[in-house]
Formats: C-alpha cells, sequence, structure tokens
C-alpha cells in the first residue's frame, strides 16, 4: 500500500515483502539448474587435444567427453579429456572416437561414435560374463589340458583371484592340482581371460 506522508510517499511493510520476495523470485529464476536429462559441460574444447585429424570432429568429441563423463559408470569418477582421439575402427564418412577412463587395473579406453552422442539413451558400462560362468569356463579348460582330467583340483579362492576389467572383459588367476599320466601329482597356474561371450584365452603353467 502506497501512502503520502508530509508529502513523501511511504510503502507499507507488506508492500516491501512482497516486493522483496519479487526480486528473489527473479534472481531464483536466473540461476535456476538445468533440466536433469541435460549432462552438465564438466570439459570445454581447451581440455581437448586437437589436431589436423580430430579439429574437424571437435565438437561430437567434446559431447561425447561430456556425456560419458555424466552418464558412464567408468568415467564419472576418471576421465582423461586430453586422451580423447579418433579409433583406428574408424572408417571413411563413419569416425569412432575413444577416451581414456578409470584408475589403476580398471583403465579402459571406452569408444563411441557420433550416433551415440546424438542418441537419447544413456551410455551405459559393459556386461561381464557372470562369475560362476566365468569359474566354469576357466576350470573347463584346465581339465581339457591335463592328462587325466577327472584328477584336476581347484584352488577355492576364487574371489581374490577374480578382476572385472572396465572394457567388459573378466580376468581368473588361480590353481590346480592335476595327476599326470604316471599318476604323479604336480600344481599349475591357470590365466584365463573372458568376456560376455566366452573363453577369449587361457594360460597354463607348470610348477
Amino acid at each position: 500500500m502506497v501512502f503520502m506522508r508530509n508529502g513523501v510517499v511511504a510503502l507499507s511493510v507488506a508492500a516491501i515483502v512482497v516486493f522483496g520476495w519479487a526480486l528473489l523470485g527473479e534472481a531464483g529464476a536466473e540461476e535456476a539448474a538445468p533440466p536433469a536429462d541435460q549432462p552438465t559441460s564438466r570439459f570445454t574444447k581447451a581440455d581437448l587435444y586437437l589436431d589436423s585429424r580430430t579439429r574437424p570432429h571437435a565438437d561430437v568429441i567434446l559431447r561425447g567427453v561430456n556425456k560419458l563423463a555424466a552418464e558412464d559408470p567408468r568415467c564419472r569418477d576418471a576421465i582423461d579429456p586430453t586422451s580423447a582421439y579418433l579409433s583406428s575402427r574408424s572408417r571413411p564418412g563413419a569416425p569412432v572416437f575413444f577416451v581414456t577412463c578409470g584408475t589403476g587395473a580398471g583403465i579402459a579406453n571406452v569408444f563411441f561414435t557420433p550416433e551415440d552422442v546424438t542418441d537419447q539413451r544413456r551410455f551405459s558400462g559393459p556386461n561381464h560374463i557372470a562369475r560362476a560362468d566365468a569359474m566354469e569356463l576357466c576350470e573347463a579348460r584346465a581339465r581339457q589340458a591335463a592328462q587325466r582330467p577327472s584328477t584336476v583340483k581347484f584352488s577355492r579362492f576364487w574371489d581374490a583371484a577374480l578382476h572385472e576389467h572396465g572394457n567388459g572383459r573378466t580376468r581368473i588367476i588361480s590353481t590346480f592340482t592335476a595327476q599326470d599320466a604316471f599318476g604323479a601329482e604336480a600344481e599349475f597356474t591357470i590365466n584365463c581371460l573372458l568376456d560376455a561371450d566366452g573363453l577369449i584365452e587361457a594360460t597354463i603353467i607348470g610348477e
């Protein structure tokens, strides 16, 4: 409410409060957070390594790196934007890019295409083979290599010897004993590498 007192315009307390809330509302609108479905831009082009090969794709690479950083569990906590580059998988008119994510044993190159960047689906990590299936395949490979398969006995400390890599592969390292053709028992170490489709390779070393 506005009223005159000694020729001076004054505002009532109620009017001042309403006016103040209006100002706060405008300020809040200016600082409103972006929609939840829009990835936050953590990086800019200044964070990328760009050369004559990647500069024409700078916008796509930047969007891909930021999308991975926001969505892919392998990249949320650790991603190196300077590593983003063209992959040897690229073909004329069909570029493929990669960026390094993760730390320590979990480091992996994560690949993406321009279509992945514009796709509404979220990036997600690769599927690993089920642990029980990985163990079974590794044991089966040991029995195939043994001279007397029925004598193969595995160590059961699997959890300490199984590691799931960020690229979707799983490695198992374990020991087992088996008898040779003469019945003498020996100890062996087996190193199995697997992915979601099954066993990739296995190495057995006698001790």
